[in-house]
């Protein structure tokens, strides 16, 4: 019986870890979020997303990073497309803002860190 409930427990650890690694459903609502023509922060993406996920019982992304590769990878699926990049950004004082391309005049998004 103790194997079988070890069993079960690393089973529930990797159902839970795959739930914040639904690369699919995060691509879906950041679309969702930035196909309002609204500019948003990296910060309020992030928000935005969490709650959306949060009100699917998925658990929610903590690392910027994330986001930020996330952006990345639509950026090179679109570019491969389109030979332009769709989702750009645009600092603004200590911040900056995402958008899809042609609603703002932003540059595209790096990951890199500065």
């Amino acid at each position: 019986m103790k194997e079988l409930l070890t069993s079960f427990s690393r089973f529930s650890i990797t159902m839970t870890t795959m739930k914040t690694k639904d690369y699919s459903m995060r691509e879906m609502i950041i679309d969702q979020c930035l196909g309002t023509g609204r500019e948003y922060t990296r910060e309020e993406l992030q928000a935005a997303v969490n709650k959306a996920l949060e009100s699917r019982d998925m658990l929610p992304v903590k690392s910027k990073v994330t986001i930020l590769q996330d952006i990345n990878e639509m950026n090179e699926k679109f570019h491969r497309i389109y030979e332009e990049y769709g989702i750009v950004s645009e600092r603004r004082g200590s911040g900056g803002c995402l958008s899809w391309n042609g609603l703002t005049r932003c540059r595209p998004v790096s990951t890199s860190r500065s």
